[in-house]
C-alpha cells in the first residue's frame, strides 16, 4: 500500500479474507429503503458486503443496510465452510528444485491487452492472465505497457521457485481494477491513504489501484503512459496476487512483503520487457538505503539501520500503521532485506531454510491446521532449529548486511 505522501513511500497493505464461499452467482439484493440491485456477492469484511456489479467492478455495502433476508444469506454465507468447487479439486505444484533464475524475459510479440467492452463508463481489458477494468479510457501507449508489465511480471513469478504454477485455484484471469480519481478508488473499496490493495483470497484474488501513482499522465479525456514515471506499484500488487495464499499469515508478513518488494525492485527493462536479476543486489540496497528517483523509489533509510529484535519485528501484530508511516517505510525495507537474506545470503545460499518454511506452510494449508500449527512454530522449526536462536540470526543478518555497506542495529 504507497501512502498519498510519497516521501514516506508506504507500501502495500494485503487484506487476508479466510472465508470458504458459498457458490457465487448474482441474485436480486434489496436495501431497507426497498432498492433492488443484481450483484454478485464475493466477501464480507468489517461489516460490510462486498458486491460485483453487472458492469464488472467490485462495490463494499454496509450489511446494516440490507433487508432481513440478505442479512440471513450473509450471514450464511459468512459461517459456511463448504469449499467450492475450483478449491476442492486444484492443488498447485511448486518445483522447489528449479534454479533461482539470472533473468526472466517476456515475448513481446505474444502479448498484447485486447480491448473487450465498454460498459456503463467502465473500459475492459484483457491479457493472458489478467483483466484489465478502467473508468477511463486509456491511450495506446497505457494499454501496450500495462499489459507488458502485467504478463511480465507474471512471467518473472513463474521463474521463481516459490511462484511456480502458482495462479488462482480456479485458473481465471486476476482482475484489475483501476480508477482515474482517488475519491472512486475509495468509494469501491480502496483503502484510504493507498494507491492500491491486494485482495487474496483462494477463488477471487483481485486487484484496485489509483492512476495517480502508476507512472501515468493525463491527456485530455484519456490516461497515457509516463515512461519516465514510476510503475512499480502494480508489480508490487500483482506479485501479492500470485503469491500462494498458505503464506499469508500475520507472522509471515515480513515475507509477503519482503518478497514483493524484492520483485518490484528488481531491474526492469520496459522497452525490451525484461527483469534482470544479476544486479539485484545494487537494485536492493538502493531501494531501502537511498532517496531513489522520479522512476525507481527509495525508502532513504541511509546505511545505518535501527531496528526491533528479529522475534519482534517478525511477529509485530501491525506491520503497516497507518498513523506510523515511518514506523511502516522501516518494516517494508526491512522485510525486503530480510528476505534477500534468505534467498541470496543464508548459510549456503541454495534457499534451503525458507523453501523449508514455505512447504510447511503450504502443508499446514492443505492439512487445514491454521489452529493446530503456528507460522511462529514453524518459523522456529525452519529458520532456527534446536542449536539456532533468534540472537544466532540476528548477528548472521547484521554480518550479511555489513557486507553489503548496511550497518544494523537492533533496539
Amino acid at each position: 500500500m504507497f501512502s498519498i505522501q510519497k516521501s514516506c513511500w508506504t507500501l502495500f497493505f494485503v487484506q487476508l479474507f479466510y472465508l470458504n464461499f458459498l457458490q457465487a452467482q448474482f441474485r436480486e439484493w434489496t436495501n431497507n429503503q426497498g432498492q433492488k440491485i443484481q450483484a454478485e456477492l464475493i466477501s464480507v469484511q468489517s461489516g460490510k458486503a462486498q458486491f460485483k456489479l453487472s458492469n464488472g467492478l467490485d462495490t463494499l455495502y454496509p450489511i446494516i443496510n440490507l433487508c432481513q433476508s440478505d442479512q440471513e444469506f450473509i450471514q450464511l454465507f459468512s459461517n459456511s465452510e463448504q469449499p467450492t468447487q475450483s478449491s476442492s479439486t486444484h492443488k498447485t505444484t511448486l518445483d522447489w528444485d528449479k534454479l533461482w533464475p539470472k533473468e526472466a524475459q517476456l515475448d513481446l510479440s505474444s502479448h498484447t491487452a485486447e480491448f473487450i467492452r465498454e460498459s456503463e463508463g467502465i473500459y475492459t481489458y484483457e491479457t493472458a492472465n489478467f483483466t484489465f477494468l478502467s473508468d477511463v479510457k486509456l491511450a495506446t501507449t497505457a494499454i501496450r505497457n500495462f499489459s507488458r508489465i502485467f504478463e511480465a511480471t507474471h512471467t518473472y513469478a513463474s521463474a521463481i521457485p516459490f511462484f511456480h504454477d502458482i495462479h488462482n485455484s480456479s485458473s481465471r484471469k486476476i482482475p484489475i481494477e483501476v480508477y482515474n480519481f482517488k475519491r472512486d478508488y475509495i468509494k469501491n473499496g480502496g483503502i484510504e491513504g493507498s494507491a492500491g490493495v491486494c485482495f487474496v483470497r483462494k477463488d477471487n484474488t483481485h486487484i484496485k489501484v489509483c492512476f495517480d501513482y502508476l507512472g501515468v499522465k493525463r491527456i485530455g479525456s484519456k490516461i497515457s503512459f509516463d515512461y519516465s514515471g514510476d510503475s512499480t506499484t502494480i508489480p508490487h500488487e500483482i506479485v501479492h496476487a500470485l503469491t500462494d495464499i498458505a503464506y499469508y499469515d500475520n507472522d509471515m508478513k515480513w515475507f509477503t512483503e519482503g518478497i514483493a518488494e524484492y520483485m518490484s525492485n528488481t531491474e526492469y527493462s520496459l522497452g525490451q520487457t525484461k527483469y534482470k536479476l544479476i544486479s539485484i543486489e545494487r537494485y536492493i540496497k538502493s531501494a531501502t538505503t537511498t532517496r531513489g528517483n522520479k522512476k525507481y523509489r527509495g525508502r532513504n533509510l541511509g546505511n545505518n539501520i535501527t531496528m526491533p529484535k528479529l522475534h519482534s519485528f517478525m511477529t509485530q501484530p501491525n506491520f503497516f500503521d497507518s498513523g506510523n508511516p515511518q514506523k511502516t517505510n522501516l518494516n517494508y525495507a526491512m522485510g525486503c532485506l530480510l528476505t534477500y537474506y534468505f534467498i541470496h545470503l543464508d548459510d549456503k545460499k541454495d534457499q534451503a531454510r525458507i523453501k523449508n518454511l514455505l512447504k510447511s506452510l503450504k502443508d499446514r494449508e492443505e492439512k487445514r491446521a491454521w489452529r493446530k500449527i503456528t507460522a511462529i512454530s514453524l518459523i522456529e522449526k525452519h529458520l532456527l532449529g534446536e542449536e539456532y536462536s533468534f540472537e544466532n540470526l540476528e548477528q548472521d543478518f547484521a554480518k550479511a548486511m555489513k557486507r553489503l555497506g548496511i550497518t544494523i542495529n537492533y533496539e
